[in-house]
């Protein structure tokens, strides 16, 4: 996907939020092993199926020129519709909901860190 990512103000001495927006497209494995006549026909690759949707938001700790942790969730939403070996497609709208927390690294330092109150 690509994202668009927004930060807000910063709360607080060292607390920045942000959100943001993607927009892709759907390259699943598709795997289908049929039961119906022809059984030897199996589907087994990658396809271009549809869009891609994600939506996030989370906050950023920074406690260093270049370090912070942070805690994201983001909700990923794919439309597939695939073709099937022998005939036929595959349809379906797949959802996921990831909480994700971790430190991150930046590239280019801050000038200072914020004195707390």
């Amino acid at each position: 996907t690509l994202n668009a990512l927004r930060r807000g103000a910063q709360r607080g001495p060292n607390l920045i939020p942000y959100a943001g927006l993607g927009l892709g497209v759907a390259i699943p494995h598709v795997e289908v092993q049929r039961t119906d006549p022809p059984q030897s026909a199996r589907t087994d690759e990658y396809q271009i199926t549809g869009p891609a949707l994600q939506a996030l938001g989370g906050i950023e700790w920074r406690f260093g020129r270049r370090l912070s942790l942070f805690v994201e969730f983001k909700l990923s939403c794919a439309m597939i519709r695939g073709d099937l070996v022998g005939g036929g497609k595959v349809t379906t709208n797949l959802c996921t909901h990831q909480l994700l927390a971790g430190p991150a690294v930046h590239l280019r330092a801050r000038d200072s860190i914020p004195a707390s109150p």
